[in-house]
């Protein structure tokens, strides 16, 4: 088994987790293959600044879960997979609202969806 197609290898649960795309894991792969220095993954990641030390070691964290034997911490570790990936998809969200006023309030002068551009030209009539 390629450690790709391995659910307990450290770039599965970067994916898992949401912190790596599979484009950046294969870049980080390939950079690992080209070193001549015998590099850890989850450090090359951070070395390029794709996730932080922190998330590498909730990641280790998690890994170690998942690769034990006991049926509980397994689950846990599963749990604490799918719990920080919701928690990036909810900031992505909450960031991508928070953008989307911003160009609204540049382009309208109004940070409220329910003000829209036509809305504003019908009242100066």
């Amino acid at each position: 088994m390629k450690p790709a197609d391995d659910p307990t290898s450290l770039g599965s649960i970067l994916v898992d987790m949401g912190l790596l795309s599979r484009e950046n894991l294969a870049t980080v792969v390939e950079l690992q293959e080209r070193s001549s220095l015998d590099q850890l993954l989850g450090r090359l990641a951070v070395a390029e600044g794709l996730i932080s030390a922190d998330q590498l070691e909730e990641a280790l964290s998690a890994q170690a879960g998942l690769r034990s034997k006991s049926r509980p911490r397994r689950a846990l570790a599963q749990a604490k997979i799918v719990e920080l990936s919701a928690a990036l998809v909810k900031g992505a969200a909450t960031r991508l609202r928070a953008r989307a006023t911003e160009v609204r309030k540049a382009h309208t002068g109004q940070g409220y969806p329910a003000v829209s551009a036509a809305m504003l030209a019908k009242s100066d009539d």
